[in-house]
């Protein structure tokens, strides 16, 4: 094509060196990754799990077509997640072909319809519900709530369908390495106008149907909802702040999204270049209230919780029936006086009754989800890149083997998550109450000894730089990781050995997986004594000592750097950031286990509700390294890039030529 002046305008100029070259923040971009995975691996099994417990074991009601609904909806949204998160990590490049071009986008926007659509529909029906009563008690049904959802979904259809088809895929490279997915308005050879064209020309439509006048609707309908709960002539005054929740969510996820298009379409080049840039976070922020409505359901009232508690026992105890009869019963045994002391009530009353707070177990099971979509899939990469793409270094050995540690870490977590989700409840037996927790503080001496090995390595190597050349080998580095893991292994036996199951209720209902040391009858005084025999070794070779060697490396190190003796100043902080990551990640575990051990009862039972959360912070180590590798260079970042690129691009191979070449145009 004979491109005219007209063409390669700044708006052509803005589009490629704002999108397209290596002037995009990579933070925006890691931003954007983290929200996709966060999103996608808490919102496909959480929407799953609503259209199930309130779609199939709670009683059909109006309230809950609507979440069902709702819950549909996003569900088709995350499945889309992947195909948007391919697109960050190839920096815009679009693998997938002209057919998926026109699909995901258009998912994403029946999503955003069909969801905002249904709070309306929820706002005008709790409206009714306690502002028309009698109108309501007449019309009011289950056969209307579906035909309106139906409805709702084929106008979100039909607003949709101007995406799917002036979306399609351009090259806006010379040598068809960049091919972007957007919509275009046709303009003969003009492609790049066109997309800012279609960009103006469907965000208005978006913005005013898809979020000012729901807005306003919803606004109108909570504003004489809330004076009639204000009066207090409203019982279900939780319910209705949920439902309140939900849509403000909705509207915080959404708006970014609606201002930035609205900058892009009709701002001047200079607003509009830099609001382009922050485009994928504004799209992944969207994105996010996908997976917030699972969340917040679990609030929504005692029937919706109690379905959720007796559906996952229910799973868990049938799965592992066979271990049913394992753990030590309190009901079997004939307590003394002294057994049922302080002790027993603070763990009773702070770890097994309604006295839990559950804003602590939600932050933990949003924790543990995070680390496990995160941890799993990053480790395996750092693998791959750093164990198998990667020229093999010394350094490459320390960072495949902290990978490793964490990858172990990482898969034990849906064991920690049930736990939680259950309220300490341990339906897995004995010998998984052994092996979990094990390989929990097996990861944790593994990757501080790793990380100790990485700072006297850097201390020698730039301390000693004769004595490091002759001596220093890939060969010691594997010798040495394995004394660290066989280390590691010791130390974390005593916990393989003293952990065991107790029943802590009357009905075998309550059976928690705790470390116990042999008092007799005495159990609970036992956990007790176990929290304090095992906290001592724990803090002082896995956390102080450690701090002190890598403190002593790294304070000697750092003299250097300043000192501009030291080439790679962006690995040395990365490192260092790595180490910060660990202590700061354990650092509370080993406050709260000290004070539970040690403390009076009072401090004690407070610290007791907040480990859940310290362990649960102290798994996120295992999904932070990762993120971290992205920085550490340039070798490592392009491994990654041409191992995705080569993976997408053989998978879909056969949509190669589909996409529309600006060159051949």
């Amino acid at each position: 094509m004979n491109f005219s002046e007209e063409y390669l305008d700044d708006y052509y100029d803005m589009f490629i060196q704002t999108d397209h070259s290596e002037q995009v923040n990579q933070s925006i971009r890691v931003v954007s990754m983290v929200l996709y995975s966060i999103t996608c691996v808490l919102g496909i099994p959480g929407n799953a799990f609503v259209i199930w417990i309130a779609g199939v074991k709670m009683k059909r009601t109006v309230k809950t077509v609507w979440f069902v609904n709702l819950a549909v909806a996003d569900l088709l949204c995350c499945i889309s997640i992947p195909f948007s998160l391919a697109e960050i990590i190839l920096n815009q490049h679009w693998p997938f072909g002209e057919a998926m071009c026109k699909v995901i986008p258009s998912v994403m926007y029946l999503n955003m319809f069909a969801s905002i659509f249904t709070l309306v529909l929820i706002s005008l029906d709790r409206f009714v519900l306690i502002i028309l009563p009698v109108w309501s008690q007449n019309h009011r049904s289950i056969a209307l709530a579906w035909l309106l959802c139906g409805l709702a979904w084929v106008l979100a259809l039909l607003l949709s369908l101007p995406t799917m088809i002036h979306n399609g895929t351009i090259d806006v490279s010379d040598d068809n390495e960049e091919i972007m997915c957007t919509s275009i308005y046709p303009l003969g050879e003009n492609k790049i106008r066109g997309i800012f064209l279609a960009i103006k020309a469907t965000h208005v439509p978006r913005l005013v149907l898809g979020f000012l006048v729901p807005l306003l609707v919803i606004a109108v309908c909570y504003l004489l909802i809330g004076r009639r709960v204000s009066s207090g002539r409203f019982k279900s005054q939780r319910t209705f702040w949920i439902i309140l929740a939900v849509v403000a969510a909705f509207f915080v996820c959404w708006l970014p999204y609606h201002i930035i298009g609205m900058v892009i379409g009709y701002g001047r080049f200079a607003s509009a270049g830099e609001a382009w840039n922050w485009y994928p976070v504004v799209i992944s922020l969207a994105y996010v209230n996908s997976c917030l409505n699972p969340i917040l359901y679990v609030f929504m009232g005692q029937d919706f919780k109690e379905r959720v508690r007796i559906s996952f026992r229910k799973v868990f105890e049938n799965v592992f029936s066979e271990d049913a009869t394992t753990h030590t019963s309190v009901e079997n045994m004939n307590f003394s006086e002294e057994y049922l002391d302080d002790y027993y009530d603070m763990f009773i009353q702070t770890d097994h009754s309604e006295q839990v707070n559950q804003s602590i177990r939600v932050v933990s099971m949003v924790l543990y989800s995070i680390t496990c979509v995160l941890g799993i899939p990053g480790n395996v990469l750092v693998i791959w890149i750093a164990g198998v793409k990667m020229k093999r270094t010394v350094k490459t050995v320390w960072f495949v083997n902290l990978a490793v540690a964490d990858l172990l870490c990482c898969i034990s977590i849906p064991f920690s998550l049930a736990e939680i989700i259950l309220n300490q409840h341990w339906p897995f037996g004995e010998a998984m109450c052994k092996v979990i927790p094990s390989v929990m503080y097996l990861n944790m001496f593994a990757s501080i000894f790793t990380l100790v090995l990485i700072s006297l390595d850097r201390f020698v190597l730039i301390i000693l730089p004769v004595w490091s050349k002759n001596h220093r080998s890939i060969k010691l580095a594997w010798l040495l990781c394995g004394l660290a893991w066989d280390l590691a292994l010791l130390l974390s036996l005593p916990t393989m050995i003293h952990n065991g199951t107790i029943d802590v209720s009357d009905d075998n209902e309550e059976i928690m997986c705790t470390s116990i040391y042999p008092l007799g009858e005495n159990k609970i005084r036992g956990i007790f004594l176990a929290i304090k025999a095992t906290h001592v070794p724990r803090l002082v070779l896995g956390f102080l000592v450690p701090l002190l060697v890598i403190a002593v490396c790294y304070l000697l190190i750092g003299r250097r750097v300043s000192s501009g003796r030291f080439k790679s100043q962006r690995t040395f902080w990365i490192i260092l950031a790595v180490v910060a990551a660990f202590f700061v990640c354990w650092l509370p575990y080993h406050i709260i286990g000290m004070v539970i051990g040690y403390g009076r009862f009072a401090s004690a039972g407070e610290a007791w509700n907040w480990y859940p959360v310290v362990i649960s912070l102290a798994y996120v180590n295992s999904c932070l390294n990762p993120i971290l590798y992205v920085f550490m260079g340039q070798d490592f970042k392009e491994r990654v890039r041409i191992s995705f690129r080569k993976v997408f691009e053989n998978v879909f191979s056969e949509d190669a030529t589909t996409h529309t070449s600006v060159s051949q145009v």
